[in-house]
């Protein structure tokens, strides 16, 4: 599993939800819990509900963080975040066991409606249990969801969730984290709220569909921004609906709203609009998220690197390489791999060292 990337598990629905966990790697092992309402009226209640997340280490010891009141708003995706669950370097040493699977556990409890109607159970817990096997001590690939069958008692269901043993096919997938948090200590503050709605058909001709959720646009609109789209409405002019594929629908929901005139992007979805814009072919928001990470991003150097090579973001990857001076410097950027870096970085970075030496 490389810096950065994301594994998620299969969405499974309960009380009308869809429910999915993923893990991603930085120099913290970063742990979500996913909740999507999906087709539920916007006048149904919104709820809240306590979080726990636990992974156990093969010389039994627990670590676990919770979340309590946090609200889930009807219509919107919500994202549980801790990004910083616990040190990467910690968890392969010590959490791993003799078959390099990590054992990861969240539970949730609804504790109430904001409204009269009952739609959830009053409690729904969630197991969820890891087993993978680690290709190398730091990779991990996650694939093949099975589910127990869950034992209902009256208002409370518990599901374990077991992911089977792991092979290099499964797909890292890119986020962007919604929270904010204040430092490495404290627990998240605040869910990023979406800045706006693209559920209104009133200025719509297509409807555009990733993983269910339904984005109401204009083709001309997108068509004079992307080449792709330009293209993939041409190719099916007939459609009033068409289904995306390979796409996170939060990132696409941010990669939308700045194109359609809001600010950003920001610290925490500035990669995962990139990977959108990457795909769609849309240059003026890459140019947008070059500029912040040349002016306004605090992200570190080789977290910068990466993302200039993988986006072909020329001024970028010029202003990182100019940044390195010594040979230290050099080492924290290189990959353990070094085929996986981009071929004018990896040029770059050898002639740096021919100056050094």
């Amino acid at each position: 599993m490389k810096y950065g990337d994301e594994e998620l598990g299969k969405n499974e629905e309960h009380f009308g939800l869809k429910w999915y966990v993923g893990i991603k790697r930085s120099e913290h092992l970063g742990v979500t819990l996913y909740a999507y309402r999906n087709g539920i009226r916007e006048s149904s209640p919104d709820f809240f509900a306590d979080l726990k997340f636990t992974v156990f280490s093969k010389n039994g010891e627990i670590l676990s963080k919770s979340e309590n009141d946090k609200i889930f708003k009807s219509g919107i995706t919500l994202y549980w975040n801790y990004i910083d669950f616990a040190g990467w370097n910690k968890v392969m040493d010590g959490f791993l066991d003799s078959k390099g699977n990590l054992k990861l556990e969240v539970r949730v409890k609804i504790l109430e409606n904001s409204g009269n109607q009952k739609t959830f159970s009053k409690e729904l817990e969630i197991g969820r249990e890891y087993e993978t096997e680690a290709v190398r001590r730091t990779q991990k690939y996650f694939e093949g969801l099975k589910i127990d069958t869950p034992k209902k008692v009256e208002h409370s269901r518990r599901v374990h969730f077991v992911e089977t043993r792991v092979v290099p096919s499964g797909k890292a997938v890119e986020k962007s984290s919604t929270f904010e948090k204040r430092d490495s200590e404290q627990k998240i503050e605040k869910c990023r709220k979406n800045a706006r709605s693209f559920e209104d058909k009133q200025f719509s001709d297509v409807v555009l569909v990733i993983d269910e959720q339904k984005f109401y646009v204009a083709k001309l609109f997108l068509s004079s921004q992307s080449p792709y789209f330009a293209n993939l409405f041409s190719e099916n002019s007939g459609k009033s609906e068409i289904k995306l594929s390979n796409s996170n629908p939060q990132n696409f929901q941010f990669f939308l709203e700045i194109l359609y005139g809001e600010p950003g992007p920001d610290e925490e979805t500035v990669e995962g609009i990139l990977s959108i814009a990457d795909m769609y072919n849309t240059p003026t928001i890459i140019k947008k998220c070059e500029e912040y990470l040349l002016e306004k991003s605090t992200k570190s150097l080789k977290d910068k690197l990466e993302m200039a090579g993988k986006y072909k973001l020329d001024a970028l990857r010029k202003s990182c390489v100019s940044r390195i001076r010594t040979v230290s410097d050099i080492r924290s950027v290189a990959l353990k791999n070094p085929r996986e870096m981009d071929h004018l970085i990896l040029a770059a970075l050898f002639q740096k060292v021919l100056t050094l030496v």
